[in-house]
């Protein structure tokens, strides 16, 4: 289904097109908020709330998915920002700084959803790796288990691994500059292995 097909399932009230939305923007959400409040578990609910408020308010008043996609993400902005005021640790650092101007916040919202974006594009690339290697790059990269275990969990050898995490990183190399690549697993915090 294309955006357009989400768009006018929305529209019907299609709880499928709902369920496809959030499988598209969840994780970019989640990554957005969490580079606000820096707290993963807040960023989680954040997310779900942010397209739970879209859900109850329904699509009639949207003419395009980037209206929506606006729409979740303002929600979403505006509610990182609300825990970062009523979080004590922030009250604690910062007392006496003014509020930042709606430009300076403007700025890092435009900065964060350019990290959100550029880290979706990577892990599409990440996606389109072949099965095992994915699943091994994954594993050792994302879900930072070590790799003896991932050996265990795929019915592999450690050494299996260690070449489908080569092979990944060098596929990955195909598409971004060594120096890209490594920004950008180190932004997604995949380097430790």
């Amino acid at each position: 289904m294309d955006e357009a097909q989400i768009l006018f399932g929305l529209k019907t009230g299609d709880k499928k097109a709902f369920d496809l939305l959030f499988d598209l923007l969840y994780a970019q959400v989640r990554l957005f908020t969490e580079q606000i409040t820096k707290d993963e578990q807040e960023a989680e609910d954040i997310a779900i709330h942010s397209l739970a408020k879209f859900w109850e308010k329904g699509a009639a008043d949207f003419e395009s998915f980037l209206q929506i996609r606006k729409f979740i993400f303002t929600v979403a902005r505006n509610a990182a920002f609300d825990y970062l005021k009523k979080s004590k640790s922030h009250q604690a650092h910062h007392r006496n700084i003014v509020y930042i101007s709606s430009a300076a916040e403007e700025n890092l919202v435009e900065t964060t959803l350019y990290k959100v974006e550029t880290l979706q594009a990577l892990f599409d690339e990440i996606e389109k790796l072949p099965e095992q290697c994915r699943q091994a790059f994954k594993l050792v990269h994302i879900e930072k288990l070590p790799r003896k275990r991932v050996a265990e969990i795929l019915n592999i050898s450690p050494g299996t691994v260690n070449v489908h995490c080569a092979n990944a990183m060098k596929k990955l190399r195909l598409v971004y500059s060594e120096k890209e690549l490594i920004i950008l697993l180190l932004l997604a915090g995949f380097c430790h292995n």
